[in-house]
């Protein structure tokens, strides 16, 4: 191969898919030498601090013990940096040996942030942007990295639950109403994969991008904010290994205690009281409905079937790492899996993962790397688990009367008899009596190349794909719950391919004249998606144990397929520039095309202005304070959310009803339900901010607080056409009815507003103790503005949960607003009001009283119109202290959210049992209470007039998030064991909370359970 000419060369190359087609370029070097040195801080080396010489692209990385060697000029200088400490240039003045001392940069202005295509130093950031590092990712042991982030981001709600597939990520609230509002992710630069597949060992930082400016330049796909995850790269020097691995035990869901002996036979005898069916203990015949009931009864006989079907979950997690390199190539790989075993005994999950993070310096302007990553789940559903009703007990029903086994230890399938409830143990009588089988393999691999042929110029392509491949399989003998009525089996077998392909190219430029900093970014970015799906499923299996792999035993058949595909392709221009780093400017704009759309095309342009007002001269008397930076910044983006093809009509087949021709059946088609629409264009959402960067004292106090104010319009809505219009298949999957015909329509507003605060001090640092506080708030004001007609779109099926209020947010609740119970002393003012419109059926005590809206006396519909509440929070914050005496450090995480209503645990009340639950508190006239009406062994609960007013709750909370405690082994103890690090702790999680409603008494707010956790850090 030919040797360039370093004193004097001329380059030409072609990029393909740039702008820049072809450049040239010259650069003329002075004489250079050898020049060596040690990087350090205060203490100890710094391994993989940056080492470049001033104006060239001549650069290099200390080694595991600080040193690095450089070629430079005799009057060179020397810029060196490294994360977490303040960048420092050395001039040489003819040396060739020069050691180094960095300063920790306690302000972390000089702090590089992730935004979109880029990076830029905290200092210089005039967007809304919240930064995570590894430290705080790793704080507690977690398989999720993004559901531990809640209340530590001001502005991130997340909304947990025990199944992580459950979970709602919202950033700075609600803004469509059919579309997603999930932010955007994106995983090293590039958008698709799953962020739960990342193990949290492999992230560097995770930065979330709030207001327009920062997310415009992702168009269409930032509209609800972006999430940006950066994973660990390797580094120079000696290969060092690392382990991380954790283990623990998560206890069963916390609820009331259940209902048995005295406390279940008293609820019934109020029951049957009330209807005079009981006046004494002589009649407690009549509370049974068999005589085997009332045998077991008197023999004792209860079945918790909680303890017959679950069990504490244990999980382990084990994560090997391997850095290593030299100064031209790098590379971090590590390999993890985690297993558990499920809350439903029989059931366990396990996750594999493999992930490989190389880079390599093909020359001084030109790098290349590869980041792969696969994963794969694997996931056996418990047979006891998703009980369908079938007239079988559902787990987690509370205690029943009978008896589970008999005496050889087989399954009794009716414990009361035929007519009673069927034994949900039938479900695991034997291996393949019920099975549900979940795997999924996940390959993502992103490729690029990195030109930097002139200084400040990066040219930058790059090419990922994540390809998906998920298989479901089903089996339910006939003997089971679900299957007991039909009395056949069935079995199902889906299988799902993903496709998606991400190309993006970007160019950079960054140039400093004097006191002016400039930057440039151009990029076209093609994003292709293809989701594939085969289906089949049948009855009547002849051999069980061949569950989903023979369907074509089964007596009757069935198949069906999909396909979808969607992309998109998209321009973007960002300008930066930088006055004496006091006066900071950012624009862009990026132009979208989506071909779910029928108007693809549109513009989402941004703007921010930052002003350093520390920098100034009239502020140079401060002394106490480091930095003081005010932000202002306007943009737009866009979405276009709704489903690929939702602008197309169409036809499919459909088989509710035989059509035959001559004795032969015919296949038949109809219109689907969701019309096309020609006209339909963005969904779009304008958002200001405002922000405010404040650090004194060296950093000890910061705080950065900001407000905002976005519009959004022409919603995506999918409106309900007119009867009138006919009827076609509906979009739910699996329905043999028809429904009424809807169409996707640019209508409505919506708007949020909003305060985030996020404060973070260094309270107390000494030689032994430390101790830092880091406190988040969120406040975000959501609504919903415009509807077509200016009216409320109440919802035909789910009127009090999913219908569309002006002046509300999104996710609202109407209905009936509770006070209580009507009381004895209350009687006469019971009376005047009346449950029906002749004012023939007064209340009375012991019934529920509801408030009266329109003042008539007449508690019906026009009282069910009142606002309860949302899902969205009405704010949230997050408290994190960390303390740390010489070996030990303790972490101590509490988090609150208020004001966002859920449904009621105890809305299943029933009259005839007085509930499941010992917290069912119900009215008697000797006990008289607020809580529930009076049993009446008659009724139903609907029957009830106001029951609806028990649907839905304030569940309001504040917990203990967290408790960590550690112990780092001096560095000379871990050493003697040839280890560099040692490191064990212990966790705990989800230890406390408290519920605002007496109605979630004893019920964790969101469905999470306990953790005690305990793990190990290990280097090599």
């Amino acid at each position: 191969m030919k040797q360039i000419d370093t004193t004097r060369r001329t380059k030409a190359l072609f990029v393909p898919g740039f702008l820049f087609a072809m450049f040239l370029t010259t650069n003329v070097w002075a004489q250079t030498r050898q020049v060596t040195g040690v990087i350090t801080d205060a203490t100890d080396p710094l391994p993989g601090a940056s080492v470049t010489v001033k104006g060239t692209n001549t650069g290099t990385i200390s080694g595991v013990d600080g040193s690095f060697t450089i070629q430079a000029g005799p009057d060179a200088t020397l810029v060196v940096s490294f994360i977490g400490y303040r960048t420092l240039e050395v001039g040489l003045n003819n040396r060739t040996i020069v050691n180094i001392v960095l300063q920790e940069d306690v302000a972390g202005l000089d702090e590089v942030v992730v935004i979109g295509y880029g990076t830029v130093r905290k200092r210089d950031l005039t967007g809304s942007v919240s930064s995570v590092k590894s430290e705080v990712v790793m704080a507690a042991p977690s398989i999720n990295a993004i559901t531990s982030l809640g209340g530590r981001i001001a502005g991130l709600d997340i909304a947990e639950n025990v199944d992580p597939r459950e979970t709602t990520i919202r950033i700075r609230g609600n803004r469509s109403i059919s579309g997603t509002n999930e932010p955007l992710f994106i995983i090293d630069g590039v958008q698709g994969g799953s962020y739960s597949d990342i193990n949290p060992n492999d992230i560097e930082s995770i930065e979330a991008l709030k207001d327009a400016s920062s997310t415009a330049i992702y168009g269409y796909q930032g509209a609800n904010g972006v999430i940006i995850i950066t994973t660990k790269k390797g580094e120079a020097g000696k290969m060092a290994i690392s382990y991380n691995g954790f283990a623990g035990v998560e206890y069963l869901p916390q609820h009331p205690d259940y209902r048995k002996g005295d406390s279940w036979l008293n609820a019934r005898r109020e029951a049957y009281r009330t209807t005079g069916s009981w006046n004494s203990s002589s009649d407690d015949r009549v509370l049974f409905g068999t005589n085997v009931a009332w045998e077991a009864y008197q023999n004792n006989q209860w079945i918790n079937f909680d303890d017959l079907t679950m069990q504490d979950s244990f999980f382990n997690s084990h994560n090997v790492t391997a850095t290593g390199g030299n100064d031209r190539t790098t590379a971090r790989m590590s390999v993890g899996y985690y297993g558990n075993k499920s809350h439903y005994k029989k059931g366990k999950s396990e996750r594999y993962t493999l992930r490989a993070n190389i880079d390599h310096k093909v020359h001084d302007w030109i790098t290349a790397g590869m980041v792969t990553q696969l994963t794969h789940n694997v996931r056996h559903n418990s047979p006891y688990e998703g009980l369908s009703a079938g007239g079988g007990i559902r787990v987690g029903s509370g205690v029943e009367l009978g008896q589970a086994y008999d005496e050889s230890g087989n399954v009794i399938r009716y414990p009361l008899g035929e007519s009673e409830y069927i034994n949900p143990l039938v479900n695991g009588t034997y291996t393949y009596s019920k099975a549900n089988e979940s795997q999924g393999t996940n390959v993502m691999a992103n490729g690029f190349i990195n030109l930097t042929p002139v200084a400040g110029l990066s040219l930058r392509t790059g090419l990922s794909a994540n390809f998906e491949f998920q298989r479901v399989g089903t089996y339910s003998d006939r003997i089971t719950t679900d299957r007991q009525q039909a009395g056949v089996s069935s079995s199902s077998l889906t299988n799902t391919n993903t496709r998606f392909l991400n190309w993006d190219n970007v160019a950079t430029y960054q140039k400093t004249i004097g006191d002016h900093s400039f930057g440039v970014t151009g990029l076209t970015s093609w994003v292709k998606s293809i989701k594939e799906t085969l289906a089949g499923s049948g009855t009547d299996q002849i051999v069980g144990s061949q569950l989903w792999w023979a369907l074509q035993s089964n007596a009757t058949i069935g198949a069906t397929s999909d396909y979808v595909q969607y992309q998109s392709f998209s321009y973007a221009g960002r300008f930066n520039y930088s006055y004496r780093e006091r006066y900071l400017l950012t624009g862009s704009m990026r132009w979208d095309g989506a071909s779910r759309l029928s108007d693809k095309w549109d513009s989402f342009p941004s703007l921010a202005l930052g002003w350093r007002i520390s920098e100034e001269e009239f502020m140079k008397p401060l002394t106490f304070l480091d930095n003081l930076k005010l932000r202002v910044s306007y943009g737009t983006t866009g979405n276009s959310a709704i489903n690929p093809y939702g602008t197309q009509n169409g036809v499919v087949s459909f088989n509710n009803s035989g059509l035959a021709f001559r004795d032969s059946p015919v296949l038949w088609y109809v219109f689907k339900q969701t019309l096309g629409n020609v006209n339909l264009g963005w969904e779009k959402t304008s958002q200001i901010d405002a922000g405010l960067d404040i650090s004194v004292l060296g950093g000890r106090l910061s705080a950065t607080i900001d407000y905002y104010d976005s519009k959004t319009s022409d919603l995506l809505l999918l409106r309900t056409l007119p009867n009138m219009m006919g009827q076609g298949v509906p979009t739910d999957k699996g329905r043999t009815d028809l429904a009424v015909f809807s169409m996707y329509q640019n209508i409505g507003k919506t708007r949020n507003r909003g305060l985030e605060v996020e404060i973070n001090s260094l309270n107390i640092s000494n030689r032994d103790f430390t101790w830092n506080t880091t406190l988040t708030f969120t406040a975000n004001k959501e609504k919903i503005t415009g509807l077509i007609d200016g009216e409320d779109i109440l919802h035909s099926q789910y009127p009090y949960s999913k219908s569309l209020l002006l002046g509300r947010p999104i996710n609202s609740y109407r209905g009936y607003a509770l006070s209580g119970i009507w009381q004895t002393s209350e009687a006469a003012g019971a009376a005047a009001y009346f449950q029906d419109a002749g004012k023939t059926i007064p209340f009375e005590p012991g019934l529920i009283k509801v408030k009266d809206l329109n003042g008539d006396n007449i508690i019906d519909a026009e009282d069910e119109n009142g606002y309860l509440g949302s899902q969205s929070p009405e704010w949230f914050a997050g408290l994190n202290n960390t303390f740390s005496y010489k070996n030990f450090d303790l972490s101590i995480y509490a988090f609150l959210r208020w004001g966002h209503w859920g449904e009621n645990p105890l809305s299943d009340y029933d009259p005839k049992t007085g509930g499941r639950y010992t917290t069912f508190n119900y009215w008697t006239p000797e006990k008289e209470t607020n809580d529930f009406p009076r049993p009446n062994a008659n009724l139903e609960f609907y029957q009830y007039h106001g029951y609806l007013a028990y649907s839905y709750v304030d569940r309001s909370f504040f917990r203990i998030k967290n408790i960590t405690l550690g112990y780092t082994f001096p560095k000379q103890m871990a050493g003697k064991t040839g280890l560099k690090k040692l490191r064990l702790y212990a966790t705990g999680s989800n230890l406390w909370f408290k519920n605002k409603s007496k109605f979630m008494k004893d019920f964790d707010p969101e469905g999470l359970r306990r953790q005690i956790v305990f793990g190990v850090n290990v280097e090599f």
